[in-house]
């Protein structure tokens, strides 16, 4: 097995960006909103994922930051922070919350209360990465009302589905980002520690968020990504920082393996890593 390792100049920068895990509850179940990717996009067409995408410049506009509640500006700059565990800034953290409603009504037609988004999961693409995200992920309700109008030209379809229906489906499974996985490992985890969507929003709020930078490890045409928590994670060179991870995300799967599309690159991960 080997190490993947960057070459010295060849590192891409990390664009920030946001996702979002709508939820809902149906008939005492949660469900989760994913789209596919249209097959005629270029960047990881036929994927699964969570609405999302990059920050853009609309997202920092004064006008649109200053809608924004000081006390909610606050609280996102006290817990928002760099992959190097320094403040991100007000500008930035405001400018991600922004960016998920906006990415999430462009692709499914929902218009979210941007104080009801919930940060819920922090991932870096690896260095070796073809593309990188340093992703911001949230969860919120399905609001009241509202119902999915797909953008077809980046998605070919949606679907609302259990966090441990998708994971047991191989078919979508296999077409979901490693970072996509874990998170619905997660949700679904942190459902049941609490039992109602309602709960596990009002719960969670506070939550602790690190960020995760997976490892990659090659065996033929296969990748094995390791996540920081995995035994074996320190070992492979050119990783992220190491850590006591919060008990949310060592009780998650470690590691998986993935059939690479492109042998001579890092896996793809979709944009926004989501």
């Amino acid at each position: 097995m080997q190490a993947m390792q960057p070459k010295p100049d060849a590192v891409k920068f990390a664009a920030p960006s946001a996702t979002v895990l709508v939820a809902r509850e149906q008939s005492g179940a949660l469900e989760v909103l994913m789209l596919r990717r249209s097959e005629s996009m270029r960047f990881i067409g036929g994927m699964w994922v969570f609405p999302g995408g990059r920050t853009d410049a609309a997202d920092f506009q004064a006008d649109a930051q200053r809608q924004i509640p000081a006390e909610l500006r606050e609280r996102w700059t006290r817990r928002f922070q760099t992959a190097e565990g320094t403040a991100l800034g007000e500008r930035d953290a405001v400018a991600l919350h922004l960016a998920a409603c906006r990415e999430t009504f462009e692709e499914a037609g929902l218009q979210l209360a941007v104080e009801q988004l919930v940060y819920f999961g922090h991932w870096i693409s690896p260095a070796v990465s073809s593309q990188r995200f340093d992703t911001r992920f949230f969860v919120t309700a399905l609001p009241e009302g509202q119902s999915i109008a797909l953008n077809e030209h980046e998605s070919s379809e949606h679907a609302w589905v259990s966090p441990d229906d998708a994971l047991r489906a191989g078919n979508v499974s296999e077409a979901m980002a490693p970072p996509t996985r874990v998170m619905l490992h997660d949700l679904a985890a942190t459902y049941r520690r609490h039992g109602r969507l309602s709960a596990l929003l009002r719960a969670e709020v506070e939550r602790e968020v690190p960020p995760i930078m997976p490892a990659v490890q090659t065996t033929g045409s296969v990748w094995d990504i390791l996540m920081p928590w995995d035994a074996q994670y320190a070992s492979v060179a050119g990783t992220g920082a190491t850590r006591n991870w919060p008990a949310h995300l060592v009780d998650l799967p470690s590691r998986m393996s993935i059939k690479s599309r492109r042998p001579q690159a890092a896996p793809a991960e979709p944009e926004g890593e989501r």
